[in-house]
This record gives C-alpha cells, sequence and structure tokens, in this order.
C-alpha cells in the first residue's frame, strides 16, 4: 500500500517560474517515489492559522479539518521555500506541531531560515529539514537542530532546453512579487509608464489555467527555456 502524504504550502498555484517550477519537482518525485500525495494545501489554505501567538496558531490547527487529514497522513512535506524566515510561516510551523503532537513524521523541504524565534523544539522534531543555502545550514546549526544542505527543488523541474519565445528588442523584467507592489512594483511600473514605446516581457510571471506552459532565461541571452506543468494534477488530490 502507498504511503500516504500531505503536502503543504504549495506555490503552484501562483503563476510565478520559482513558486511552480518548486511544485513541478516535488510532485514528481513524490508520485514517482509511489507515494500518495492525498492532499495538497497551499499557503491560502493555512493563512487562517497565522498568529503572532504560538498557542493560538496550534489552537486553531487542533479544531480545523488539518487535524483530520494529519491523522490520516504517514507523513507531511511542508515546502518551507522562503517562508519561515523573519517571523513568518507561523502556519507551517503550527501544522508541523500539530503533527509532531500526534506522532506524524515532519519533513520540511526547501527551507531559508532566518529569525525563527520561539520554535526550536519544532525545528528539533522534526524528521528532517533541508535547507537551500549556507547561511540557513549555518543558522540552524548554531542552534543545534539537524539539518542538510540540498540545492534549491527548482533545479530538478522538468525545464526543456527548446526556445519558447524571442526577447530580442523587449524589455526584460526578472522578477515579480506580489509583497513588493508598494516599492519595486511601484518603481517598475513607472519606468515602463516612461518607456511607452518600448515592448515588456516579465519572463517569470504569468497567467495560467489548467495547462500552461511558461517561460523563463535560459541563460543571460534572448534564449529561453520552457516547463509545462499540469495544474489539474492537483485538482485531482
Amino acid at each position: 500500500m502507498k504511503k500516504k502524504i500531505a503536502y503543504f504550502n504549495c506555490t503552484g498555484v501562483f503563476p510565478h517560474i520559482g513558486c511552480l517550477a518548486v511544485t513541478d519537482s516535488h510532485m514528481r518525485e513524490l508520485i514517482a517515489g509511489g507515494y500518495d500525495v492525498f492532499k495538497i494545501y497551499s499557503s491560502l489554505d493555512t493563512k487562517f492559522l497565522r498568529s503572532k501567538d504560538r498557542k493560538i496558531s496550534l489552537g486553531l490547527a487542533k479544531t480545523s479539518s488539518i487535524k483530520n487529514v494529519i491523522e490520516s497522513a504517514d507523513a507531511l512535506v511542508i515546502n518551507a521555500e522562503g517562508s519561515i524566515h523573519h517571523a513568518g510561516g507561523r502556519d507551517l510551523l503550527a501544522v508541523a506541531e500539530l503533527a509532531q503532537a500526534m506522532d506524524t513524521p515532519v519533513y520540511l523541504v526547501n527551507a531559508v531560515m532566518q529569525e525563527v524565534d520561539g520554535y526550536d523544539d519544532v525545528l528539533q522534531n522534526c524528521t528532517d529539514i533541508t535547507v537551500r543555502e549556507q547561511k540557513s545550514l549555518e543558522y540552524l546549526r548554531n542552534k543545534k537542530i539537524d539539518c542538510r544542505m540540498v540545492l534549491d527543488s527548482i533545479l530538478d523541474a522538468n525545464f526543456s532546453d527548446t526556445p519558447h519565445k524571442s526577447l530580442a528588442g523587449k524589455k526584460a523584467y526578472t522578477d515579480w512579487q506580489a509583497q513588493r507592489d508598494a516599492d519595486v512594483g511601484k518603481t517598475t511600473l513607472a519606468y515602463i509608464d516612461h518607456h511607452p514605446n518600448h515592448a515588456h516581457e516579465f519572463v517569470l510571471d504569468c497567467p495560467f489555467q489548467y495547462v500552461i506552459i511558461i517561460s523563463t532565461l535560459k541563460k543571460a541571452s534572448i534564449s529561453q527555456k520552457t516547463i509545462r506543468i499540469f495544474i489539474k494534477i492537483f485538482r485531482a488530490f
């Protein structure tokens, strides 16, 4: 019988190359490993757990349907991403704490970790933690928390070497995060307004439907890689 996995912090609901590629990587690896990913949560599904008070977050998790999912799971995989740092990711930590109290293994993967205060015991009780860069590794090891460094999961995404579109003659913007709309976003849009005759391309951000094709730079040139992600796979779970 397949081991049942509940997957948290699925970023595939966001139209950004990094978010989509990491989800592609994790889903393919879990399914190829023979696991049944029977439940998937995005950050939108768990944001109600976010509180500055750890006890409140845990209490909300205990009284939610998440507890029933944990009871049915053989393990939790939490995509830490860039979510658990500087007091962020309290919802994911609450889920981890609840699972640990229920003796369910917790795997925290692809993490960036900085200034995560008040949760050392939760991190120490994770079955495994993988971080994606040296500073996070040092941060956790200084806290005596076991972890491993594994390169960013985006590297295992199903990219293609086939160019998708040309950026020749266009202004290419390499990133866009909604959290930065008030500063970086505002500046970018002002620049675009001042150059109305130029063609602009946001190469890492795009809309998506059930099946999407999105593009990102292959290297510092006009060549691009493409990635095909089947969003409908998530609808089926």
